[in-house]
């Protein structure tokens, strides 16, 4: 197989062991909405959800229409012409069969870019809508305590707290590993566009499109998860230093905040990938300049190769 073939397997293969860890924790994904729910009778933010449900309609539809323009465009490039003419021609395929053998690679080309990117699209989108919902209730709670702070009611405070961490943990825990795989699997997306584009012929124009298509469709599928995510860790970090800072507002229960503070909330809550890495933005540069300097790479090595071949 060829290199984006390689990859294009890699990218089905990763998608494949995220949609069973998703499976095996649908159970979760039902009770992080009722969380997620608990938490927004707790920190009523609705001004702030409405926006966040406006949006989410843009982003689907702007994402619906580039897979729609990749699926229709990728039948009219010279790759999937020039394949289609060879099942048509080919002497080792009955006659009678190769209407059906062109068939058949028509629907099994459209539906690996609807498949492959339709299932990256979904969790992009699901990740995207859990980080920004625990980033308004972080910041809705940071807003909150200053007004409990003057009502000396540092028991709700804490309680609201602790239901964010533990949702917060929660989140992370079954959706670490499927994030880690998305984010591979959008990076594996990116080299195999960087590197066709480099390959192409260069007369073929839609390939030009194709492959701008392609990139950007990857690069809104990465950017949401990781900005989102990285954007919630700072929300996080921010209610951490305020709910540790609460002693300092009650010195009359200033021994018994801090013992409890120490003992309740030391640990460091953050949406990591595998549980492995800890989300910031910085992991999107890295990632995005490490693959697409990658692809060049690998592409230019390519045609190198094939020119020294027909010197040869």
């Amino acid at each position: 197989m060829s290199k984006p073939e390689w990859s294009v397997f890699t990218i089905n293969t990763l998608q494949t062991f995220a949609y069973i860890s998703l499976n095996r924790n649908r159970k979760n994904i039902r009770l992080l909405i009722r969380k997620l729910s608990k938490l927004s009778t707790l920190l009523p933010s609705a001004l702030e959800c409405y926006k966040l449900n406006i949006l989410i309609w843009p982003y689907t539809t702007f994402m619906c229409s580039l897979i729609l323009g990749l699926t229709i465009m990728v039948i009219y490039l010279n790759y999937g012409m020039q394949k289609m003419n060879t099942i048509r021609t080919s002497d080792r395929i009955p006659e009678g069969l190769r209407k059906y053998f062109a068939t058949m690679f028509y629907i099994s080309l459209t539906m690996a870019i609807v498949i492959l990117h339709g299932l990256c699209f979904a969790f992009a989108g699901y990740y995207h809508f859990v980080c920004n919902c625990m980033k308004l209730f972080f910041l809705e709670f940071i807003s909150k305590t200053k007004d409990l702070i003057k009502l000396q009611d540092y028991q709700s405070a804490l309680q609201i707290y602790q239901e964010l961490t533990e949702t917060m943990s929660f989140v992370n825990d079954f959706l670490a590993f499927p994030a880690f795989l998305n984010v591979l699997s959008i990076m594996f997306g990116l080299f195999i566009y960087s590197y066709v584009f480099v390959i192409f012929q260069k007369d073929d124009y839609l390939m030009y499109v194709f492959t701008l298509g392609g990139v950007t469709y990857y690069l809104m599928a990465l950017i949401p998860m990781i900005m989102s995510g990285a954007d919630c860790n700072w929300a996080a970090s921010q209610a951490r230093d305020k709910t540790i800072s609460l002693p300092g507002w009650f010195p009359q229960h200033y021994r018994m905040l801090k013992m409890f503070i120490r003992q309740k909330f030391k640990k460091k809550y953050a949406l990591t990938l595998w549980k492995i890495y800890v989300i910031r933005e910085s992991l999107l540069m890295s990632a995005l300049g490490t693959l697409v300097t990658y692809g060049f790479l690998v592409g230019t090595m390519g045609i190198a190769q094939g020119l020294e071949a027909e010197n040869h």
